[in-house]
């Protein structure tokens, strides 16, 4: 088996055939999977760049599928924007026709017009004996949509999970004409109960917004979990684990010395709390790898080798500038560096995509280069854009 992958993602969340590449939450999983098994509603919450969806990606689904009782789907609604076509409702149910192809014949005939979120966990229940799990990431998003679109989004989710059959069902079984549609079996199998699961992952700035559920789901900040950054020790530990790995990996097994890792969680760590994100953990040791571990076959880093963490990260930010086109560069330059950092204090500020295209005068497409590049971020607004 030849090599092909590196031990850590970089500045890209974890996704979930990296598992076993995902060390220091395994208390946050368990936690989160407790929550998840208790309650239809699961609230996640922390603030941004804190790995939520790396702990929904290599924590959770992994964690979900050896019990094999739920079968998990993870949704990103995006932003709205005045162009786009699918509603909310819609990209959820459009992701669940394309993994339930094979028609459920005796739900079908019974209301053929049915294209409810119930009709199509009922449809998975059915066919494949397992009930739904409908994960939001970055669920946010959802606050820019029309209002329209979010109460129906309320309504049917409310119906999925607290009916256990419809009343326009129980109606079409009762009605003369429906005498004989359906076997014995059949009807235990409608009337048998969905059990799915929800979870909302939503950034801890946002969280407010939640209460405007409130109508469709009166306890959904009953069941809530706050995801923080690593304790010391569980930044230790997804630094050095992935390392020792034996497999199917581009490097050899490393270590890092005593030293390096003392110094790496020195820089890393809030003095104040004592804590770490994940996400510069997976930058850094994603450059030492490259750069120290596969290039200079070492098997072991030591402090000369890792030099000053601000400069890989400098490095990085200078590398991605330089890779756009001369003109592009200035005006990604002017963005970041002076309308997205405030002068003397080096504080991040948020600006507006409209306004941004138009003082910097920077096309849209440079606007999601930067994002997926990781220089930028994009935050919906509340109102759209």
């Amino acid at each position: 088996m030849s090599n092909n992958q590196y031990r850590y993602p970089g500045i890209f969340p974890f996704a979930s055939s990296q598992s076993h590449l995902f060390f220091g939450r395994d208390k946050d999983i368990l936690n989160v999977y407790r929550l998840i098994s208790r309650e239809p509603l699961t609230v996640i919450y922390g603030k941004s760049g804190l790995g939520k969806s790396s702990l929904i990606n290599a924590g959770l689904i992994p964690k979900i599928a050896e019990d094999k009782t739920h079968q998990p789907f993870i949704i990103r609604f995006g932003a709205w924007t005045e162009d786009k076509t699918e509603t909310l409702l819609s990209t959820i149910k459009n992701l669940l026709v394309r993994a339930i192809r094979k028609e459920s014949v005796f739900i079908s005939k019974l209301l053929p017009e049915d294209n409810s979120l119930w009709f199509h966990a009922k449809r998975l229940q059915v066919q494949k004996g397992e009930s739904l799990l409908l994960i939001f990431d970055q669920f946010e998003e959802i606050f820019s949509y029309p209002k329209e679109q979010i109460v129906e989004f309320e309504q049917e989710l409310a119906e999925l999970l607290y009916t256990t059959l419809p009343l326009r069902y129980r109606r079409k079984i009762d009605a003369s004409d429906a005498t004989g549609l359906l076997t014995e079996e059949e009807e235990d199998l409608l009337e048998k109960s969905l059990v799915p699961k929800v979870l909302f992952s939503i950034r801890s700035d946002r969280l407010h917004l939640i209460d405007r559920f409130k109508d469709y789901f009166p306890s959904i900040l009953n069941n809530c979990y706050e995801l923080n950054a690593l304790t010391i020790e569980a930044a230790k530990t997804a630094i050095t684990y992935p390392a020792r790995l034996e497999g199917d990996f581009i490097t050899s097994p490393f270590e890092y010395s005593g030293a390096v890792i003392e110094k790496l969680l020195d820089f890393l760590s809030d003095q104040q709390e004592q804590r770490v994100e994940g996400i510069l953990i997976q930058m850094l040791c994603d450059h030492y790898e490259k750069s120290e571990v596969e290039k200079k076959k070492l098997r072991k880093l030591e402090l000369t080798h890792i030099g000053d963490p601000t400069k890989v990260i400098k490095n990085y930010y200078e590398q991605r500038i330089n890779a756009l086109s001369e003109e592009n560069q200035l005006a990604a330059r002017d963005l970041i560096e002076q309308g997205l950092v405030s002068e003397g204090e080096g504080m991040r500020l948020t600006l507006h995509e409209a306004f941004i295209l138009n003082k910097y005068h920077i096309a849209k497409p440079l606007l999601e280069q930067l994002v997926d590049s990781r220089l930028l971020r994009a935050e919906p607004f509340i109102r759209g854009g």
